[in-house]
């Protein structure tokens, strides 16, 4: 038998009402909290019967208690694959991969791809939680100043880009100058395009 999860509704009168209309109870009351464990079997077993979207109100509702949990994410990106949000699918499995791994590069791997896809929101997150398992990279911050930008957050690009400064010489900025390119022939016998034709 299947019992309802209710974690933290948001306030958001339409999600608490689709939340509290999926695990069959009206005024939340008596809904009955559940451990990470239950919900993310209740969410499996709702998948199984085909039952995508409570599945995956389930499944956000349980990540509100545990959503760095790489098993939730994977699950997540089967019921999202089925309800063929295909973008969001990539992200919770990439997700469930950076979480696993818990490097820095592949959290600064799941923020490009979350750039990419425009949730810049979640990429912010990502390149963040990858800063803060390896400060010094520059490039990671990089990434993070181009998602302030798009977002357009300056004092937090102001922030970023002077702790880059600080941590190396050479920086490569966007640039929207047109870029010229020039073809110089090679000397002969000094470059490495044969003269003979």
């Amino acid at each position: 038998m299947l019992r309802p999860v209710l974690v933290s509704i948001p306030d958001c009168p339409t999600s608490r009402s689709q939340a509290l209309a999926a695990t069959g109870n009206s005024n939340g009351e008596s809904a009955l909290k559940m451990t990470r464990d239950e919900a993310l079997a209740q969410a499996g077993e709702l998948a199984d019967q085909g039952r995508y979207e409570e599945a995956l109100i389930s499944l956000t509702l349980a990540e509100q208690v545990s959503a760095l949990d790489p098993h939730l994410q994977r699950l997540k990106a089967r019921v999202l694959r089925s309800l063929g949000r295909i973008n969001d699918a990539l992200i919770a499995d990439f997700a469930g991969l950076a979480y696993q791994g818990g490097t820095p590069t592949l959290h600064a791997q799941l923020g490009s791809l979350c750039l990419r896809l425009g949730d810049t929101a979640r990429a912010v997150s990502s390149f963040e939680t990858a800063l803060s398992l390896d400060p010094d990279d520059v490039t990671i911050r990089q990434q993070l100043v181009s998602a302030f930008n798009i977002i357009g957050d300056k004092k937090n690009v102001l922030q970023h880009q002077r702790e880059i400064y600080q941590r190396q010489c050479v920086v490569i900025e966007p640039c929207e100058n047109p870029v010229r390119r020039v073809l110089i022939p090679a000397v002969h016998g000094l470059g490495n395009v044969p003269l003979e034709a």
